[in-house]
């Protein structure tokens, strides 16, 4: 997983430029997180990212990509250690939750004109 890590903090960055729809909230990047840490499976977790567009929480464009990224990791994880594939989208979504905090902070300045200051989380 180490010497993947670079690859997957950019397949995080690269869902956030690639699809310009609205950035999930923070609580919603990291029940993303959390999901991923609470089951082995990979299959789960994707239908977690369906259920939360099917009920509004993630935009279909956004969800979509993050579940397009993590099945193209497939057949390269399964090839080396079946496990590696979740640790992959384990750390996939971790990086997304930040970059999303860190995102959300340039719109909201972006949007106000100044600097802000936001607190922990």
């Amino acid at each position: 997983l180490e010497d993947q890590k670079d690859v997957i903090a950019a397949a995080a960055m690269e869902v956030f430029t690639r699809i310009r729809t609205k950035s999930p909230s923070a609580s919603q990047l990291q029940g993303l997180r959390t999901a991923a840490a609470s089951t082995d499976s990979v299959k789960e977790i994707k239908i977690f990212i369906q259920y939360q567009i099917g009920r509004g929480q993630i935009e279909q464009g956004f969800g979509e990509a993050l579940c397009n990224t993590i099945t193209g990791w497939q057949a390269q994880a399964d090839q080396n250690d079946p496990k590696l594939y979740i640790e992959m989208v384990r750390q996939f979504l971790g990086n997304v939750a930040r970059y999303g905090k860190y995102k959300a902070f340039l719109d909201d300045e972006r949007q106000h004109g100044h600097q802000t200051r936001r607190g922990n989380g």
